[in-house]
């Protein structure tokens, strides 16, 4: 396999495989002005407990002084807070009837298809912030949360994307290494391997 090197060295050690559970569409339609007016107040709710989410770690990286980890999780507020992507959200479930996880998936899927046709590569790599808070925003609404993973010594992630979020919260005390099949040498996940 040939891949792009994203920092200097070779690592040995044991590969750990992420796989990320992929959240699917339900097509269930929303019934009633009542049942509009309560998802959206769920999306609210679930954007603005996944902000809270990222503030807590984003203090704890400040009194460490990772400044990538911080610029990493400011760029994801920003994303979470952007006033399109909740107009376009609230959008669907007004007029189409979607309810708000599947209003979520399909927003966040066109915001990442934007981002991934940029030509410029680092604007490309930012298809990756938009689809790690489409996930966040998805596990508030849906109340399903993930512990953290511990890894073994000389650990070499293997995973097709390690999103944003997980780069500056996973314990990388055993990781020896990242290989990925998605990002490049702008990606978040290769700015922290470095």
């Amino acid at each position: 396999m040939i891949g792009i090197g994203a920092s200097p060295g070779i690592s040995i050690g044991r590969a750990h495989v992420v796989q990320k559970d992929e959240t699917a569409a339900t097509g269930i339609l929303l019934k009633n002005e009542k049942e509009i007016s309560d998802d959206i107040a769920k999306f609210d709710g679930a954007v603005k407990a996944s902000v809270d989410e990222i503030e807590d770690v984003k203090i704890k990286l400040e009194s460490t002084h990772d400044v990538d980890g911080v610029d990493i999780l400011e760029t994801q507020i920003e994303f979470l807070t952007d006033p399109q992507i909740r107009l376009d959200v609230v959008r669907k479930i007004q007029t189409e009837k979607k309810n708000a996880s599947d209003a979520v998936l399909e927003v966040i899927r066109d915001v990442v298809q934007v981002f991934r046709n940029m030509k410029d590569e680092y604007m490309s790599a930012r298809s990756a912030d938009i689809q790690d808070i489409g996930n966040r925003i998805l596990k508030n609404l849906n109340g399903s949360f993930q512990a953290p993973q511990i890894f073994e010594v000389n650990t070499i992630i293997i995973a097709e994307d390690i999103a944003p979020s997980d780069t500056v919260t996973m314990d990388i005390t055993h990781v020896i290494g990242f290989a990925t099949q998605v990002g490049g040498k702008t990606s978040h996940a290769a700015i922290i391997a470095k």
